[in-house]
């Protein structure tokens, strides 16, 4: 189980993310291995609807970084 679980746009939320996610990694804090972030605990040919799923039902808590665009930023699809 980790304790947190971070969930992110990369278009208007990556860099504080990162930070986030740096500062929560600390042994001060929370300790390396305790963060759950997408980009580096998805394995590459794995289904991540699964990953996701068990990861965010074993977190502490879930921490959803909301930027400027969050509601506006256009998907693939428009």
């Amino acid at each position: 189980m980790r304790g947190a679980f971070l969930w992110y746009r990369r278009d208007d939320t990556q860099y504080i993310t990162g930070f986030i996610y740096q500062h929560l990694e600390d042994p001060a804090a929370f300790g390396p291995g305790s963060v759950f972030m997408d980009i580096d605990d998805i394995p590459p040919g794995v289904d991540f609807r699964d990953i996701i799923d068990e990861a965010v039902s074993g977190c502490e808590f879930f921490l959803a970084v909301i930027g400027p665009q969050w509601a506006t930023l256009p998907g693939p699809d428009g």
